[in-house]
Formats: structure tokens, sequence, C-alpha cells
């Protein structure tokens, strides 16, 4: 069974290195680790060059979505089993790969369970609904083994070669944001996602560290039609009117509110990603 680690960075070295320490410690055998280096510029580079048990992949900065892409791209070519994508700042706990395995049978994509840097629970249980692009959360059940959910994370998710070779890899045009979702809407296409509430890891970030950044504002705006496309292939639809006022209510709303609170940077995020959304701007165009 070959079990491939796939990390996405970009200049985080101090929490690489923290990432990658933790998947050495795992209980459950591991492959391989390859980590694709979106052009970092903090010496990322250099320190991979001398690590001699990991695969690099050095690239232009694509985002996420573009380093999942080639990631999971040779991952796949290389021979892969299962590929458990990790993004650099979440740091599974020693037994949490084996804790997934033990659901492969049940589910070929699985989940980890993820805890804020203070301790609170990450919303991480949701129903997306696609036609009407509307994500519902629903409560973890922390008493089951796990919570079954429709869309994905790729702060840890773990997927069979068989789904990737139905779903085919992540879409790069996203940059960030959406990517994920949509591929785990794929992925459940062919089978369960499941949130196991034993495979635990920890984010780097408080909770109370949370603020708007104008850059996720701008790519969650921006994305939209790439997700409204997912849409007509796979219903051969338009996103329903609801959607489509709901995202001129959150471009309207985003703002008004942030022109008023002085927040000009996120205003702007909000203006020049809905305006990009309807020129159906791709990559990275931040």
């Amino acid at each position: 069974m070959k079990i491939y680690v796939l990390i996405v960075t970009y200049n985080r070295l101090s929490l690489l290195k923290k990432v990658i320490d933790a998947i050495g410690m795992q209980t459950y055998p591991i492959y391989k680790i390859v980590v694709v280096n979106n052009s970092s510029t903090d010496g990322t580079g250099i320190w991979l060059l001398n690590q001699t048990n990991i695969h690099v992949i050095n690239q232009e900065n694509l985002g996420g979505a573009g380093g999942f892409h080639f990631g999971i791209k040779y991952c796949f070519q290389d021979g892969a089993d299962w590929v458990w994508m990790m993004d650099d700042d979440v740091f599974p706990s020693e037994d949490c790969l084996e804790q997934l395995m033990k659901f492969s049978g049940e589910s070929e994509c699985l989940q980890m369970t993820r805890y804020w840097k203070d301790g609170g629970l990450v919303p991480q249980c949701f129903i997306y609904d696609l036609k009407n692009n509307s994500i519902q959360q629903i409560e973890q059940c922390m008493t089951c083994d796990y919570t079954e959910i429709n869309c994905g994370c790729f702060e840890g998710m773990l997927i069979s070669k068989r789904v990737i070779s139905l779903i085919g890899l992540p879409d790069k045009r996203f940059f960030i944001s959406g990517d994920d979702t949509i591929y785990g809407y794929l992925a459940a296409q062919y089978t369960k996602i499941l949130v196991v509430s034993s495979a635990v890891a920890y984010r780097a970030m408080k909770q109370s560290d949370l603020s708007p950044r104008p850059m996720y504002i701008y790519y969650t705006m921006r994305n939209y039609h790439i997700l409204q496309e997912y849409c007509t292939k796979m219903y051969n639809r338009k996103f329903s009117i609801r959607a489509r006022l709901f995202h001129f209510r959150s471009f309207l709303i985003g703002y008004l509110k942030n022109i008023i609170m002085g927040r000009r940077s996120i205003a702007n995020a909000y203006l020049r990603g809905y305006i990009d959304s309807h020129m159906k701007i791709i990559g990275r165009s931040y």
C-alpha cells in the first residue's frame, strides 16, 4: 500500500518544518513525502534542496489549486495508492493517518477532524448544493466514528487512486477558494466522504486570529463562474436565480459594509472579485 503525503507550501518555512516533523512521526507507514513549492521567497527552496527524504516540485506560484493539481498528478503517475493532501499549517497527531485508514474500506475519500490552536473545533462538516451554490454546515457527531459530508477540504483529505482516476485532478483555474469544495463534491459522486472523529489534527492559527483577508474574499467572489461551469457540466443548467441573486447580494453587502467601515482594501476585493467573475478570469489574478 503506497501512501503519498502531498504538502503545498508558500513562504511558511517554519510551519512546513513542523508539518514534515508531524508526518515523520505517523504510526502508519508512509511511502513518500511530496512537497510542492509555489516559488517561496523565504528560504524554503534552499532548505528543501538539503532534504533527502522529500520529493520536491518547484513551480511558479499557482496557489493551492495549482499546487495540488500538479502534486496529485505526480503522485498518481508515480504509483500512489492513496494521496494524503496537507496544507503547510496543519499538524496531524501521530496516529492521524492510522485512524483514517481504519475506514478505508468504507470510504475512498477521508477527512481529518481539525482543531484550532486554542482548542476549538474547526467547522468542517458541510453539505454543498451545487445547483444553488450554497453550503450548509452540519454538526459533527463527535460520539460517532465519523460524519458523512459531500464536499472536500485539502487540509488533510485522503483520497484513493481509483477516485482520482474517475474525477481527474484539482482544477488549477481556481488558484485558491472553492477548489477543494468542488473536488470533494466530485469525489462524493463515487464514494462516501467521511470526517473521522478520531483522526485529529491541529491548525497553526487560533480561532481568535481570524480576520477578513482581501485575497481570499477576492477569489471567493471571482471563482463563482468556475463553479457555475461545473453546474452546467453536471446538470446541464446554470445556477438557480437564487444562487445568482445571492452572489450579487454578497458582493453588494460586503462592498458597502466595508466602505462604510473604512476598510477599502476589503471593499475593493469584493468589487474586483465580482467584476472578474463576470469577465471569467482564471488563475492568479489578485
